[in-house]
């Protein structure tokens, strides 16, 4: 979280409207918790019916389709930020 709370911030500040900076970041911080929350109930019900295990095998892959998921999108990153291949 420390590593992606850096990159969200500069990305959420770059689309932010002017003279409703606090109100766009109140809604930002309590969608995350909100969102937090129910990931938690839900991982917490999945734990409950079906273990440990095939729900760490399950957020594993999930996160191993996200990573070459943006691999596959670099290009399209790049082109967005300062920065060019």
């Amino acid at each position: 979280m420390a590593m992606n709370f850096s990159a969200w911030a500069m990305i959420f500040i770059r689309h932010i409207d002017k003279g409703k900076e606090s109100t766009e970041w109140n809604l930002g911080g309590c969608l995350v918790g909100l969102g937090s929350s129910i990931s938690g109930a839900i991982g917490g019900w999945m734990v409950s019916h079906f273990g440990f295990n095939p729900v760490f095998i399950g957020v594993g892959v999930i996160g191993l389709f996200a990573t070459i998921l943006l691999l596959f999108l670099r290009k399209e990153i790049l082109k967005s930020t300062c920065f060019s291949i």
